[in-house]
């Protein structure tokens, strides 16, 4: 037998030799394939996950600890009672995953009702015109924007709709004056090649491509930049500066929504802000020459000067925001119509039937709007105060619910049907129908998304035929309910057409 020698040292036997077969022997394996994995793995991205994990837990501690804060407000009501409503996990993930979850809450509590938003901010919801005006009347001093996505360190004065009430009426009535109906008018036969252009691509790539759905989306995408090129900077689709412009907005805003402002959103703004000052300065010196009618050149030619960096910021967000909302309509549009074909049939009656109704198109927008993507007036409460008794503390978000109003079934009749027609048999008011906002808080731009949504509306009934070839449940995406992303369409140009 042999000796080791002294200085020899003794390697035992692998651990995982101890146990020759049975469950001890397969948890070894097990650890043996994880020590292996982690001497091979990439220490930076186990640092991410780990990271990861740890501000999990982190946003799950403070939204505990919101809840409790807010648990202890309803145990001591001192400053008065709150809303009814949950404040559980499982109501916010229920607002996030099912589209009528605000209608049971309505049905259940009545028309002012809370829960704890994944941001830890308590959410009261208000449905009802009437309502929600008092609430922006009478509170409107306790009473900020909600900025999901602020644009202050691009544009110090913000974004409009953000902007300091005291310098706000002066940007609004700027831009408001330059989005009059004739600038769509003018801009009309423009916008509609503009459409036929794009679905014309689409419908010669799918004879080619698989990937219908990212196809149809690109193609929205496309559709609603260059509009709004024309529409708000003044360049045409064979401008030299368009595919620089393009690839600019890509980078400004690449997840398909306004992305937070970050290095690459530096330096996108600053190549799309120098593009912009361009134009502006072609316009003083030589003219619309070069340029269409736009929101840019009526502000760049008025007799005082009204460009300044506000405007050049807003005038770019005008479209980064734009471009996504104006996208997502259009894709709801095309799934209702698709829904729906005989609104479809009754469109193209009235290309060939003397008497029909122009306005059909322009009711299909409404009523797209009625039932999707105008959800909800938003606000922060700067400071406490009380509504229809309910005490609403300071932080909290007010948030006017819009879709909700629209299927109320004393104003609307078969609320959840789509029947654009009900927008030419009567007239509805403001304390009715109001999907761009209320009183002075609407959008701007409210003309042009109705025009340009029929232009649209008529181009694609009129010169294609499709069908739907993928479709799914729709989803929130953190903003507005959308279409599922599956949802694509097989779309032929009509041979009458061609």
């Amino acid at each position: 037998m042999t000796r080791p020698r002294r200085n020899q040292r003794h390697i035992p036997e692998p651990l995982w030799a101890l146990f020759p077969t049975g469950p001890g022997r397969e948890r070894m394996t097990d650890v043996r394939l994880f020590v292996g994995k982690l001497a091979s793995a990439n220490f930076g991205s186990i640092a991410r996950w780990t990271l990861d994990r740890i501000q999990e837990i982190w946003d799950r501690l403070s939204w505990c600890a919101a809840r409790l804060r807010m648990k202890a407000y309803e145990l001591l009501p001192l400053r008065g009672r709150l809303p009814p409503g949950s404040l559980t996990l499982s109501a916010y993930r229920d607002a996030t995953r099912d589209d009528r979850f605000y209608l049971k809450q309505y049905g259940r509590h009545g028309p002012i009702f809370k829960l704890l938003w994944g941001s830890k901010h308590l959410k009261i919801c208000i449905v009802g015109y009437q309502l929600a005006r008092r609430l922006l009347n009478q509170h409107s001093s306790s009473l900020g924007p909600v900025m999901t996505t602020s644009i202050a360190p691009l544009v110090p004065s913000d974004y409009l709709r953000a902007m300091n009430p005291a310098i706000h009426p002066h940007y609004r009535s700027l831009f408001v004056g330059t989005l009059r109906n004739d600038l769509i008018s003018g801009c009309e036969s423009d916008i509609r090649q503009i459409i036929r252009d794009e679905l014309d691509r689409l419908a010669a790539l799918i004879r080619t491509e698989s990937r219908l759905a990212l196809l149809f989306r690109e193609t929205l995408d496309r559709i609603a930049m260059r509009l709004l090129f024309l529409v708000i900077l003044g360049v045409r689709s064979n401008a030299e500066m368009l595919s620089s412009l393009v690839a600019a907005y890509h980078q400004l805003g690449p997840d398909g929504h306004v992305s937070p402002v970050g290095p690459q959103q530096h330096a996108a703004f600053a190549a799309i802000r120098g593009m912009v000052l361009q134009i502006a300065e072609s316009l003083q010196h030589a003219g619309a020459t070069g340029f269409s009618d736009s929101v840019l050149s009526r502000l760049a030619l008025a007799a005082e000067a009204l460009v300044d960096d506000t405007v050049i910021g807003n005038v770019i967000y005008m479209v980064e925001r734009g471009r996504h909302d104006f996208r997502d309509l259009l894709r709801w549009i095309v799934k209702h119509l698709s829904d729906n074909p005989s609104v479809v049939t009754d469109l193209r009656a009235e290309f060939t039937m003397p008497g029909a109704n122009p306005r059909l198109a322009d009711a299909c927008v409404m009523e797209t709007l009625r039932l999707e993507q105008a959800e909800a007036v938003g606000r922060e409460a700067l400071a406490p105060f009380t509504l229809e008794g309910y005490h609403v503390p300071k932080g909290s978000w007010v948030g006017a619910l819009l879709r909700e109003a629209h299927r109320d079934p004393n104003i609307f009749p078969e609320p959840d049907r789509f029947r654009p027609r009900r927008f030419l048999e009567r007239t509805y008011s403001a304390n009715e129908y109001s999907p761009f906002g209320i009183d002075e808080h609407q959008c701007i731009a409210r003309s042009l998304t109705i025009k340009a949504g029929a232009m649209f509306v008529e181009e694609l009934s009129r010169g294609y035929r499709w069908i739907v070839a993928a479709d799914g449940p729709c989803v929130f995406n953190g903003i507005h309910w959308q279409p599922s992303p599956h949802f694509a369409i097989d779309i032929r140009r009509h041979p009458s057409e061609s």
